[in-house]
C-alpha cells in the first residue's frame, strides 16, 4: 500500500517541540517515523491524484499556533506539482499547502517530491513567523 512520508518542516517541528504546550498530534493513520511523519495512502489512485489520510496537527501557543495538515492529497498543476489539504474552515474543501517543483522516481520504486514550499493559502494558516508563501518545506517521499 502508498504512503507518504514527510518530515513538514524540521525546523518548524523542533520549534513547537521546544515550546511549554507545544504539542504534535497524530490521528487517523497518521503516524510518526525516523524519516518524518507516514500518511497511509486512502485509496487507489484516482487519475492523476494521489489520496492519502490521516492528521498531523502542529499546535503550540495555546492554539494561536495551529497547523492541521489533514489528509493530504498530491496532483499536478501547471508549473508542478501541489499538496493540498483538508479546508480547517470548510472541510468540504480542499487548499493548497505546499507547492512541488518535481517528482523524481527513484530506483526503489519510491518517489522524491523535491523543492517543497508553502503555497499562498497554506500561509494564511501560519500566521505568525517568517512563514510566508515560497518559504521552504522539507522534500517528500511516495511508496508505492
Amino acid at each position: 500500500m502508498a504512503s507518504l512520508e514527510w518530515p513538514i518542516r524540521r525546523s518548524l517541528i523542533a520549534y513547537v517541540g521546544d515550546l511549554d504546550d507545544g504539542e504534535v498530534l497524530l490521528a487517523g493513520g497518521a503516524r510518526d517515523s525516523p524519516a518524518g511523519y507516514v500518511f497511509p495512502s486512502a485509496c487507489e489512485p484516482d487519475g492523476d491524484v494521489l489520496r492519502f489520510a490521516g492528521s498531523v496537527t502542529v499546535t503550540g501557543y495555546e492554539g494561536a499556533l495551529t497547523l492541521p495538515i489533514v489528509d493530504p492529497w498530491i496532483d499536478s498543476e501547471e508549473s508542478g506539482f501541489r499538496l493540498t489539504i483538508q479546508d480547517p474552515a470548510a472541510p468540504d474543501s480542499r487548499i493548497r499547502l505546499v507547492t512541488i517543483a518535481r517528482l523524481e522516481p527513484q530506483p526503489d520504486g519510491t518517489i522524491l517530491g523535491r523543492g517543497v514550499a508553502l503555497a499562498s493559502p497554506g500561509s494564511l494558516l501560519l500566521t505568525f513567523g517568517p512563514y510566508v508563501a515560497g518559504t521552504p518545506f522539507d522534500d517528500l517521499r511516495i511508496t508505492t
